[in-house]
This record gives C-alpha cells, structure tokens and sequence, in this order.
C-alpha cells in the first residue's frame, strides 16, 4: 500500500509541474485540480447504501509556492472546498475529505492540498467543472517595492482522468 502511494505521489507532482505553472526568477507557483474516479478502497471508505461508485468522484486540489528572499509581504487566499462544493446546487455534495497546509514564510514556502470524495450524481463534467467556475486562488505579494498579485481560477486548472 505504501508503495502504491509513493507511486501515485510521484505521478501526481508530475502532473501538477506540467498542468499549472507561473514561474519568474523570484517565485514558482503551481496549481492542480484534478477530478478522478473512485477506487474500490475509496468506495468501501463511503459506508452508505443506495449510492454507486459512480455516483462520486475523488478531487485532489493541490497549491505549492516557492519563493527567494526578492519576495515580501505574500498572502495566499485558497477556497474553502467543503463550502464551495456544498452551495453549488443545495445537494450535499462534499463527503468527507482532509487538508494539508504548510504555509512558512520563513522558508519562503507554501503548500496547500485538498483531498475529498464529491457526490457526483446527475452531475456532467461541465457541471463538475462550473462548480469551480467563480472560485479563484489569490496570491498577493510585494516584489522589487511593487505589490503584485496572481489570480488562478479553479475552473480553468480542472482536469478529469
């Protein structure tokens, strides 16, 4: 089990390096929201009848930052998934889920990741998709005595394996 999570680890960053990347000399932001099916593990973690597998989907949303001493004053704004996700359509539709944030400034590093089961019944990719659509990632920051200010919109980062 171990191994098959350093696997799917490995693969994931690598997907995440090549879905979304803002790079400059002094900062490197990466962002990935992808939108997978369920295994029979995750399944059999859900616990409730009258669903089917295909009924859910995993969402795995992952931030890394990393910046040199050039950068200053950063603050991070990511969304707060379970919310997001719930006032869509008035269906619950997150299940149950876990965040990571490493958030140090200090070490001029941030990382942020999102795991959770979505209740996807009656719901098409697009709509999947525009869940996400007004939800934005901010990143504000001061860079040679200029503030300056990235904006990731969740919709457009979505990928569907």
């Amino acid at each position: 089990m171990k191994e098959k999570f350093k696997i799917f680890f490995l693969v994931f960053i690598t997907l995440l390096a090549l879905v979304s990347c803002k790079k400059n000399e002094n900062l490197t932001i990466n962002a990935s929201l992808v939108v997978s099916n369920l295994s029979d593990e995750d399944f059999s973690s859900i616990g409730t009848k009258n669903v089917a597998k295909s009924d859910f989907k995993k969402v795995i949303f992952i931030f890394d930052m990393n910046h040199n001493d050039k950068i200053s004053e950063r603050t991070i704004s990511i969304p707060i998934f379970k919310k997001v996700v719930n006032s869509y359509d008035n269906v619950k539709r997150y299940w149950f889920g876990k965040d990571t944030t490493i958030d140090n400034i200090s070490e001029n590093y941030a990382y942020y990741e999102s795991n959770f089961i979505l209740f996807t019944r009656n719901l098409s990719k697009d709509e999947i998709a525009n869940i996400f659509h007004s939800e934005n990632i901010s990143i504000s920051y001061m860079e040679n005595d200029e503030n300056k200010e990235e904006i990731i919109n969740l919709k457009k980062i979505i990928k569907f394996e």
